[in-house]
């Protein structure tokens, strides 16, 4: 219809969608998700233009951030570091396309950061030992190896040299203690014989040629190092004690020690 020279509509009219502007877009949250919002003041109506999304948007965000970097496992995507699933002991966490076994260490240590130096972190070797120990492993000595140990070979008129002698480091087993004569026992009384045996970190001591430069000429010494260390014997001995007893200062004289 026109009226004083403009075309108006009359009847049902195409209506377009009026909305307010987009709000600022919201953090980055712990999903790597972030959101804005609109309100819609009028919804098109009639064929009337409509609005180009709706009353709130969201986005992934910080992709490039290893928080939100993505994780897919058995088909199903994750986030880095998420947990897929967890048990008594353990959660698994999707890592690169994969798990890893995170343990829920309680009352204990849980890796080598919780071992005193010179220990090395021993995780459970299976469920049953995890849970027996609070779900943690535990810090032990290594065993018996050769490591290196440097020293400074200082000689009257000679360059100083660093040389590595090397040492034994490391834990043996348990001392080994049997009775000699168990028949005692059947009395109730009298001494009983006791055979310990121990074993101790040792290794050969060897006379190694190391040259070393004095006023300009190289020479070759004879330096001792230590190598091959393993356990081996120390001391074995037998004493006696009363049946039901132990052994006391008074009694070591019954030592017979054999090295």
């Amino acid at each position: 219809m026109c009226v004083n020279g403009n075309l108006e509509c009359v009847g049902e009219c195409p209506v377009d969608c009026v909305a307010t502007e987009w709000t600022e877009w919201t953090h980055c949250d712990q999903d790597c998700i972030r959101s804005r919002e609109r309100c819609i003041i009028q919804h098109a109506a009639n064929g009337g233009a409509p609005c180009d999304g709706g009353e709130k948007e969201q986005e992934e965000c910080d992709v490039d951030h290893a928080r939100c970097a993505k994780c897919t496992y058995n088909g199903t995507e994750y986030h880095e570091n998420d947990v897929v699933y967890n048990d008594t002991c353990y959660n698994y966490i999707c890592s690169n396309d994969d798990v890893r076994k995170e343990m829920k260490c309680y009352d204990g240590p849980s890796s080598q950061l919780d071992c005193a130096p010179g220990y090395v972190y021993v995780p459970p070797s299976n469920d049953t030992e995890a849970e027996s120990q609070h779900c943690c492993g535990r810090c032990e000595l290594p065993p018996c190896h050769t490591e290196p140990f440097p020293v400074l070979l200082n000689v009257t008129g000679c360059v100083p040299k660093t040389v590595d002698v090397g040492r034994c480091k490391g834990a043996c087993s348990m001392p080994d203690m049997t009775i000699v004569n168990p028949e005692v026992l059947a009395s109730g009384s009298g001494l009983i014989t006791l055979h310990q045996v121990c074993e101790c970190c040792q290794g050969d001591v060897v006379a190694k040629d190391i040259e070393i430069t004095c006023e300009d000429v190289v020479k070759t010494v004879k330096v001792g190092t230590i190598g091959n260390c393993n356990c081996r014997q120390c001391s074995k001995y037998e004493y006696s004690v009363p049946v039901g007893g132990h052994r006391t200062t008074t009694e070591i004289d019954l030592f017979k020690y054999f090295f």
